[in-house]
């Protein structure tokens, strides 16, 4: 029987699997503290989901809002990727949106069962399907980045 070896390159930070155990952890945090997170916290509660259909959206300034938001989190984390602590900030990034992203699932699950799951995909389907590749996308690029600056292989000192 063959075996199977995961291998991980030392040279490439595993976003996927972080992001995948951030998930899991958030799943796994939601099911520990159900007690708080079914009644204390106010995610994806009936009331609250139903007084949605009746909340007035100016549509353009909530655009506008979105984008500075996630563009402002874009450039913070592109400045601090240039430091050395670059890759440990990837890799928390990457960890904490798994994270959100678990709880979010997990508490769908809790609160409405397979129709949470079903909540959850139409929530986030639209801009989601572009928002986590960009995501990973960033993040990739921040990690060769930081690699870039503080952690090269082979230095070429050309004399001339």
């Amino acid at each position: 029987m063959k075996r199977i070896r995961f291998y991980i390159q030392t040279d490439k930070l595993p976003t996927l699997l972080l992001f995948g155990a951030g998930a899991l952890l958030g799943i796994f945090g939601v099911y520990v503290g159900r007690e708080f997170f079914l009644t204390n916290s106010e995610i994806l509660r009936e009331d609250i989901l139903y007084n949605l259909k009746y909340v007035n959206v100016d549509c353009k300034a909530f655009f506008y809002y979105v984008v500075k938001e996630r563009v402002g989190q874009a450039l913070i984390l592109a400045v601090l990727s240039s430091t050395y602590l670059g890759i440990v900030l990837c890799a928390g990034t990457a960890l904490g949106y798994g994270v959100s992203m678990g709880v979010f699932l997990a508490t769908a699950v809790l609160r409405y069962g397979l129709k949470g799951v079903v909540l959850v995909v139409v929530c986030a389907f639209p801009h989601y399907a572009l928002y986590i590749p960009m995501l990973f996308a960033l993040l990739v690029w921040c990690e060769r980045l930081c690699r870039g600056i503080y952690f090269q292989r082979n230095f070429h000192v050309e004399k001339g």
